[in-house]
């Protein structure tokens, strides 16, 4: 017994070590992405959301173009991202823009951005420890590990993106789903990325009315104070010349990037865009309403013991669906693995396969730079479809949450 009792106070030593050697190193790596990229700021991603704040200080309509070109003038990388120079996002969405605009200095902002998201980046960490693995101080080693490990956590600050943001408010609608405040998170959440609104689903199948009332009433006073500060014609400029419809380079559709169901669908037939727009192509609209349909059919009929697997699918449904996921934005994915994890009594094969499972996940998401993350998706969408179906025919043989 005593033999028994070192031997598993060494491995648990060995395993922090590896813990914390592999957090330094894909944190060490993390930031040295970082200090380049404020010393040389890349074209894509963050070049733009300065851009949209620059505007922003300056009090000029980020829907018309040739505002954004005359802010973009000084970095010298006009002709690089003209055909992209467009604010895509609803203008609601530039209260999260508008920060950087009060640096004139684009690398000051971009160390000021960084400190702000790697903070967000830690409540994340800490979130997805509270949730999923318990309060021991092992499993925070664990989960720093984990999230720094995650090619797309390692995207998102390569090329400045807002992701982090995006789960944090996920996690958050994941602690309080049966909460009517639920609807705050999620509101706050579409705003960040119009992605969340599919989780919209979850709210509507379970059946959630008053966190859908908190969720419109809060679209509805966020529009409001976007109103009373940017005006009612840049708010409605938006919906009636929608940039996303009417200037959104067709490439972006196509690009490798795109890991959503139409991403895969246009490159696989090469889809000419003379035929008109891709979001009404039927080899994307069929696969994306059964998919829909059996999700929310499973989401109605799991009952509330099984409401983080019900919210599980459709966070996977989203990434599935939406017509341009990019690789970073499947950082969502850390919340449905980790609940894999916790709830590995529940998984086929237990323990064993649960972790084997996991392990597969983060490779395709690695491998290729991220350009296997839909088969990835694919997976994990019909490994928690059929253990709900297993859930719904035997509900007494799954077993009780780990």
């Amino acid at each position: 017994m005593t033999t028994y009792i070192a031997d598993f106070s060494r491995w648990k030593i060995v395993l922090i070590i590896l813990l914390i050697v592999t957090s330094t190193v894909f944190g060490v790596q993390d930031l040295r992405s970082m200090v380049a990229n404020i010393e040389v700021p890349p074209v894509w991603d963050f070049q733009l959301f300065w851009i949209y704040g620059r505007a922003s200080a300056h009090g000029l309509n980020p829907y018309e173009q040739e505002n954004l070109i005359q802010e973009a003038q000084p970095l010298g990388t006009l002709d690089q991202m003209i055909s992209e120079l467009y604010f895509f996002y609803a203008p609601q969405s530039l209260f999260l823009f508008a920060p950087l605009g009060w640096f004139e200095d684009i690398h000051v902002a971009y160390l000021i951005w960084y400190i702000v998201h790697t903070i967000i980046l830690i409540v994340d960490i800490i979130l997805l420890w509270r949730l999923f693995l318990g309060k021991d101080a092992i499993w925070l080693l664990f989960c720093v590990a984990f999230v720094l490990s995650f090619f797309p956590t390692r995207s998102n600050i390569v090329v400045g993106q807002i992701n982090f943001l995006m789960l944090t408010f996920l996690l958050l609608f994941w602690a309080d789903r049966e909460k009517p405040r639920a609807g705050l998170w999620l509101a706050l959440g579409i705003i960040t990325k119009p992605i969340v609104a599919i989780v919209l689903l979850y709210i509507l199948f379970r059946g959630r009315w008053k966190g859908l009332a908190v969720c419109v009433i809060s679209l509805a006073l966020i529009s409001a104070a976007t109103i009373l500060v940017y005006g009612s014609d840049m708010f409605f400029n938006y919906f009636l010349s929608n940039p996303v419809a009417d200037k959104m380079p067709n490439y972006l559709y196509l690009e490798i990037g795109n890991q959503s169901l139409l991403g895969v669908v246009l490159r696989a037939v090469k889809f000419d865009f003379q035929n008109g727009s891709p979001i009404f192509y039927l080899p994307y609209l069929i696969p994306t309403f059964i998919l829909t349909a059996v999700s929310g059919w499973l989401v109605f009929r799991l009952d509330e013991s099984r409401s983080e697997l019900a919210l599980s699918i459709v966070i996977v449904l989203a990434l599935l669906i939406y017509p341009k996921a990019l690789w970073h934005y499947s950082f969502i994915l850390l919340a449905p693995l980790l609940y894999i994890w916790r709830e590995r009594l529940s998984f086929p094969g237990k323990n064993r396969g649960a972790g084997i499972f996991i392990a597969l996940i983060f490779l395709l998401v690695y491998i290729a730079k991220g350009n296997f993350t839909f088969v990835a998706l694919i997976l994990m969408w019909v490994a928690f479809v059929f253990i709900a179906f297993q859930n719904l025919r035997h509900p007494h043989k799954i077993a009780a949450p780990a």
